[in-house]
């Protein structure tokens, strides 16, 4: 079943999302945030990335982290054509 960021983000409407907002969506990366090693990590390709370790120890689901991935790398295509 595939899902839009629509289904992943009640609050607001989802072009009205900033990409940082998206992790927020994922409460399971709540108790990583703030350990990652560069400050403002995205958890994309940070080395030292508390999520994605967290991922890799089997901690967070790898389809979550992967929904992630795929929503965030969207809303940054969103933000390039808006600001192109």
């Amino acid at each position: 079943e595939s899902r839009g960021l629509g289904d992943v983000y009640k609050r607001q409407e989802p072009e009205a999302m900033e990409k940082e907002e998206l992790r927020f969506c994922f409460p399971e990366f709540d108790p990583y945030e703030g350990s990652c090693k560069f400050q403002g990590c995205i958890h994309d390709r940070e080395p030292g990335c508390a999520v994605k370790e967290a991922v890799e120890d089997g901690k967070i689901s790898k389809e979550r982290y992967e929904s992630y991935i795929s929503f965030f790398r969207e809303l940054k295509e969103r933000e390039r054509r808006r600001y192109s």
